[in-house]
């Protein structure tokens, strides 16, 4: 992709954009490294910018921020297993009750798992291994799961995602009957208001400005108080995806979203 990106026809087509949609998940496509190579080069494009990104992509480092800045985030360890023995900070949180084991810096929700026992963090640790892949233990929450989106300056209506699996994994998002996802959210208007402040927030803490757009993660605990989990620089914009859902509920159909976020590209 930087070969792609930096030499020969594919950056002189680029160059020749009016603006040039971003609608990558995972890898280079979210982690700032496209934004970055376009920034570099003048070329503009929709969504967050590289330092944003960046941010955002690293689920550790990201609630550190979001933590610092005032959310409410869950208690949390990264381990990268290979790296001698499980961390005692690890063990205590598993000690304590379920955890969700899960890749610091992926998309699409692979490879996360509930844990139960040490035993069964050893067997999540053995398949990831492998990958060089950095993990972040952090406490089960068993209760309700929102999402809310910003874009531009608009915080969408609240969507909540009603599981019949344990956690959102990969499987959950994309094979159909896994998951209802309902818009806006059947809760009350205060505690709605409350999500959608805790997400324009998190969208600010992280860098985001209002020339971009993110969508963030909430579920709640035993007490009902919710807690982020991440924010999603390139939220999917797929026909089952969330951010077009909320759009729906704002009243959008699916080019005004597109049309805006094109707009705030051009600003």
């Amino acid at each position: 992709m930087y070969t792609a990106l930096t030499e020969g026809p594919v950056l002189d087509l680029l160059r020749g954009a009016e603006s040039v949609f971003l609608a990558l998940h995972g890898g280079w496509g979210e982690d700032g490294h496209v934004q970055m190579l376009l920034e570099m080069a003048g070329i503009p494009f929709t969504g967050a910018g590289s330092a944003a990104c960046a941010a955002a992509w690293h689920k550790g480092r990201a609630q550190a921020v979001l933590g610092a800045a005032g959310l409410p985030v869950v208690e949390r360890a990264l381990w990268r297993p290979g790296d001698g023995d499980v961390p005692e900070k690890v063990k205590r949180l598993v000690a304590a009750g379920s955890v969700v084991a899960k890749p610091a810096a992926d998309g699409s929700s692979v490879s996360v798992y509930r844990v139960d026992s040490l035993s069964q963090l050893a067997e999540v640790a053995s398949e990831v291994r492998s990958r060089g892949v950095e993990l972040l233990v952090e406490p089960f929450l068993p209760g309700r799961e929102f999402t809310v989106a910003v874009v531009g300056d608009q915080v969408l209506p609240v969507v909540e995602i009603e599981l019949t699996t344990p956690v959102w994994d990969y499987a959950a998002k994309y094979q159909p009957g896994a998951v209802s996802e309902v818009c806006p959210a059947r809760v009350p208007a205060a505690f709605a208001s409350r999500l959608q402040e805790l997400a324009l927030h998190a969208h600010r803490a992280l860098g985001f400005d209002a020339d971009s757009y993110s969508r963030t993660d909430f579920r709640c605990d035993t007490g009902g108080e919710p807690m982020c989990l991440e924010v999603n620089a390139l939220p999917g914009l797929t026909a089952t995806s969330l951010l077009p859902l909320a759009a729906t509920g704002a009243g959008w159909i699916y080019p005004d979203l597109i049309q805006r976020i094109l707009d705030l590209a051009t600003r």
